[in-house]
């Protein structure tokens, strides 16, 4: 799975792209998303998952906040925060279930329903 940071991708705006992978990592990355939502404090370095690939050195640091941030620009280029509260990250593993079952084609989904760039998981690098 990769993850790479488009500064003119969805609608012309910025777009963060987790792509890639099979359904196994999809898992994974799923069983990640779900401790966030045990409790606010808790964080998650997406990058430095062992099934992602950082592309061009995209950061992507998913925090469980006491409230919905959204997708936050931090001081390095490329570096980003996440922020949701649990329940929303509950809901982001709910978007990515459809993945973990085999599936032709090219799919994908938006998961930062809150403010900042669009985040998407997708199949393969295209949305």
């Amino acid at each position: 799975m990769k993850l790479e940071f488009f500064e003119d991708g969805s609608e012309g705006g910025p777009l963060i792209l987790l792509y890639g992978g099979g359904p196994e990592e999809v898992a994974l990355l799923r069983k990640a998303v779900r401790a966030l939502a045990e409790g606010a404090g808790r964080r998650l370095a997406v990058h430095n998952l062992p099934f992602v690939q950082s592309v061009g050195n995209c950061r992507l640091n998913a925090i469980s906040a006491e409230s919905d941030v959204g997708v936050v620009a931090a001081a390095k280029a490329s570096e980003f925060e996440w922020a949701l509260d649990p329940e929303s990250w509950l809901q982001t593993d709910e978007l990515l279930e459809p993945f973990c079952g085999k599936q032709g084609g090219v799919a994908f989904q938006y998961l930062n329903r809150v403010r900042g760039p669009a985040i998407i998981y997708s199949m393969d690098r295209a949305w």
